[in-house]
């Protein structure tokens, strides 16, 4: 953040920030065996068209394709692709909330059960902290 901006433009920007990391969670806990490149995308998707976010780019690479970190240049996932358990699989997602880019990627081992846990509660308790120091900051200058 620069602090040239404001801080109502700092909030906005730390908030799409947040969403980012926040959806990018779902997107990795639904990288289980069996589900394709495409139904992680959408896992994500509904949440972030919810949450009033927009997707930019959304790219995944799994298993045999994970060196290439994007398989497709078009789309950035396979629609019928299955993950298996063990392989490795890159999560890309650039997406915009009130005018604000969040580009975030992570990087998960299918099936890793524990880790996808750490990684949920983790990026959950982010997007609250952010949103509950957003919220404080933007209620003291209103005072």
């Amino acid at each position: 953040m620069c602090p040239k901006r404001g801080i109502a433009e700092q909030a906005k920007e730390a908030t799409a920030q947040a969403q980012a990391a926040s959806l990018l969670a779902l997107m990795l806990a639904a990288a289980e065996p069996g589900a394709t490149e495409a139904e992680i995308v959408a896992a994500g998707a509904s949440e972030i068209v919810a949450r009033g976010a927009r997707i930019q780019y959304a790219a995944i690479a799994s298993g045999p394709f994970s060196p290439l970190y994007v398989r497709r240049a078009v789309s950035g996932y396979d629609r019928t692709r299955q993950l298996e358990r063990g392989e490795l699989v890159h999560i890309d997602l650039l997406l915009t909330l009130d005018g604000y880019y969040a580009d975030f990627q992570r990087s998960a081992i299918v099936g890793d059960q524990a880790a996808r846990l750490r990684n949920v509660v983790m990026n959950r308790s982010a997007f609250r902290l952010v949103s509950s120091a957003i919220t404080r900051r933007v209620d003291s200058i209103a005072d």
